[in-house]
């Protein structure tokens, strides 16, 4: 909902609901084709130790 809110609900202006609901379709569109990508995990799996313990 940040997302939302800061790109559309913010700014905008809507004179009817249908517009508002197209703004956000064509706004999760956009994120979807350009800004979305997959997220790379760096944890490797192995327990966590603390340096005390070593």
């Amino acid at each position: 909902m940040d997302l939302v809110a800061r790109r559309i609900l913010r700014y905008g202006q809507f004179p009817s609901t249908d517009a508002l609901v197209a703004a956000i379709e064509a706004s999760i569109s956009e994120w979807n084709a350009k800004e979305a990508h997959p997220f790379r995990w760096t944890y490797d799996g192995l327990p966590l130790v603390s340096k005390e313990r070593q």
